[in-house]
């Protein structure tokens, strides 16, 4: 199974910068975010459990995800932070099919997060701070109905957390 995923979206940021005496400078901000997904699982499926039309699969894979969040949107200066990690799913899908067109699954994965980084451009000199290896996790309900083969229609909703540990200090130059 190959999943990509682009997204583009505005959000409400409430923060702020930490000086290097101590001082925390806040502010509030409306960012422009962009989010790029892309993972690809490989997994074993057990057919009927119970002699119902029930099927277990259990996977893993590789995954990479990014998250550009343009915190200076609408302002006159520039302040990007360019967030970026691999992670390894592992997760087990319940799918029922009711019928022939219809089927509804669980699928839940923990996701073993490396290679965190945050990159901070056109401010600041580009620092760059490591994110940590952080376990997340994603759960999922599917639900497709399949008009003929191979045409069909899937809504996912979805809900994930995807963890990152607090990142070393940088001094940043200005």
């Amino acid at each position: 199974k190959l999943d990509l995923e682009f997204v583009e979206a505005r959000s409400d940021y409430d923060g702020g910068i930490t000086r290097d005496d101590g001082t925390f400078i806040g502010f509030s901000a409306l960012t422009k975010d962009i989010f790029k997904r892309v993972e690809a699982n490989l997994g074993y499926c057990f057919n009927n459990i119970g002699g119902l039309p029930l099927d277990l699969i259990g996977y893993t894979g590789l995954g990479y995800r990014f998250w550009r969040r343009n915190l200076a949107f609408g302002l006159p200066v520039d302040y990007i932070e360019d967030y970026s990690w691999e992670y390894v799913p592992l997760g087990i899908r319940w799918e029922y099919s009711f019928g022939r067109r219809w089927t509804a699954a669980l699928d839940i994965a923990a996701q073993f997060m490396f290679g965190g980084n945050l990159n901070v451009l056109e401010q600041f000199g580009n620092p760059s701070f490591d994110l940590g290896s952080v376990i997340g996790i994603k759960a999922a309900v599917p639900v497709t109905f399949e008009f003929s083969e191979p045409w069909m229609l899937s809504l996912e909703p979805w809900y994930q957390v995807s963890g990152i540990e607090q990142s070393n200090p940088v001094t940043a130059q200005n």
